[in-house]
This record gives structure tokens, C-alpha cells and sequence, in this order.
């Protein structure tokens, strides 16, 4: 379980893979509200604006609360062949890319005008057991449960820096005891892999033959991820422990555990 440092001062994006309920519904913590909630709120921005700065600043004076983490996501960034560094670069196509830059710089703001701690966190493609069930992997796995295709966008050579949820719940824990009040960290897995390699190590880790129903590419998709986690390796000694065949495995077993 994760200590009371870790804070999430809109929703848990990736803390949710860990805390679903038995039904796939997601659970929420608020700052307002820390305690669990079955609310979604779809726009990070706009659940940091309705936070009352002193609401905040009286919290994590009164609580053994040294960092707040805000939990984001990769979509900021889009690129074509080098890792995405910690200088934002807007995907144009990418709707929430904008929304959770703007819930980032809010953040900032509270650190510089309320002196509260904070540091952003980007998580790459996050996936595990407990993953829930709109997520890619988890449809992949439950497609193939039930002998139904895998949907495939595009060509297939899209790419993304996938994460196991472990490495990312340890990133999360670490930034809030050791993260620098300010920062923001790309949280990655180490390893760019195409579609068509996840769907490779698809078939090998369940012995089937995949069915693939090619559709065409989602407008919004963006084309590659890869994350420069330099700085959380400076900061907070992260290191991806899991690479994504294990992970997979792990998510597979789980998954057929739970589809028993």
C-alpha cells in the first residue's frame, strides 16, 4: 500500500490499475474529497481550477504530506525518433495533451503563489493486472479469451513506451518522498515497441493464432511515444524493473484468472 505522501491532487490515472472495483468501475481521489470516490472527472484542468488555494495549503500543512504528485499522462508530447524530453512539446492533434499541460502549469502555479509542493508526473502507456477494461491491453487479452479478432488502427507501426504498473506505483511513491518540489518526470518503460510486435508477443504468450481486423487509423492517435527519463533517474533512482514480455505475462495470468 502507498504511504500517505502520495497524493494525487486531481484523479489517480495511473493509481486507478490498482484500485478498480470488482466491477471495472474506476475510483477517483480528490484532494477535496481523499478519500475514495466513484466520480470521474474528465478534465484535469478544470478539477485543479475549483480547488480553493487555501483548502490545499491547510491540507498538507495539517498531514504528514511532504509532496503533492499530479498524475499526467504522455500525450503531451508526440515525436518521430528520439525520447520525449521534459520540455513540452504539444501533440496538435491530441486533445488532453492541452488540457493536462494546462492541469501541469496549474500545479506550477500553486508551488510558486501557495507554496505548496508539487511535482508532475508523465506516465507512458501504463498496463499490468487490474488494468481496466477499455484499456488496450486488457480488450487485447479479452478478445483473445474469447476467441474474437484483435482491432488493429493503421498500418500497425505505431509505437508506444509501455509501462508496468509496478514500475509506475514505485515512481509515483518515490516522486512524493523525493521528488523535487517543481519538476516534472517522464515515466517510462525503456523500450519502444510497435503494435505488431505487442500483438507477436500477444500470440506467443497465449500459444494462439490472432485474428486481426484491420481498421483504419483513429484520428487524434498519436504515431510514437518514447520517454527521456533522465531526470527521474537523477532524482528518484528510477529504473524500469519490468519489461513488457514479463509484464505481459503477468497481466495474462491475471487476466485469465479473473475470466475463470
Amino acid at each position: 500500500m502507498l504511504p500517505k505522501t502520495v497524493l494525487d491532487v486531481t484523479i489517480a490515472y495511473t493509481l486507478r490499475s490498482c484500485k478498480n472495483t470488482e466491477d471495472g468501475a474506476q475510483v477517483d481521489v480528490t484532494i477535496a474529497n481523499p478519500t475514495v470516490t466513484p466520480r470521474y472527472i474528465p478534465d484535469p484542468a478544470v478539477g485543479l481550477k475549483s480547488l480553493d488555494p487555501a483548502l490545499l495549503k491547510s491540507f498538507w500543512q495539517d498531514s504528514t504530506i511532504t509532496v503533492q504528485t499530479y498524475a499526467g499522462t504522455h500525450v503531451l508530447q508526440s515525436l518521430a525518433s528520439s525520447p520525449a524530453n521534459q520540455v513540452v512539446t504539444i501533440a496538435g492533434n491530441v486533445i488532453t495533451g492541452v488540457t493536462k499541460l494546462a492541469a501541469e502549469q496549474l500545479c506550477h502555479l500553486y508551488f510558486v503563489n501557495h507554496k505548496v509542493p508539487t511535482v508532475a508526473l508523465r506516465y507512458f502507456t501504463v498496463y499490468g493486472p487490474r488494468q481496466r477494461p477499455d484499456m488496450g491491453f486488457n480488450r487485447f487479452f479479452t478478445a483473445i479469451l474469447n476467441d474474437r479478432p484483435l482491432t488493429q488502427y493503421g498500418d500497425g507501426l505505431q509505437t508506444r513506451d509501455f509501462t508496468y504498473v509496478a514500475d509506475a506505483a514505485w515512481a509515483t511513491h518515490t516522486a512524493a518522498v523525493r521528488g523535487v518540489p517543481g519538476r516534472v518526470y517522464n515515466i517510462g518503460g525503456g523500450s519502444r515497441v510497435s503494435l505488431k510486435e505487442v500483438f507477436e508477443l500477444f500470440g506467443t504468450i497465449t500459444g494462439r493464432t490472432l485474428r486481426i481486423d484491420q481498421q483504419p487509423a483513429q484520428k487524434g492517435d498519436m504515431r510514437d511515444t518514447y520517454a527521456d527519463t533522465t531526470l527521474a533517474r537523477t532524482d528518484l533512482g528510477f529504473q524500469p524493473s519490468v519489461n513488457l514480455e514479463e509484464g505481459l505475462r503477468a497481466m495474462y495470468r491475471w487476466m485469465e484468472a479473473t475470466k475463470a
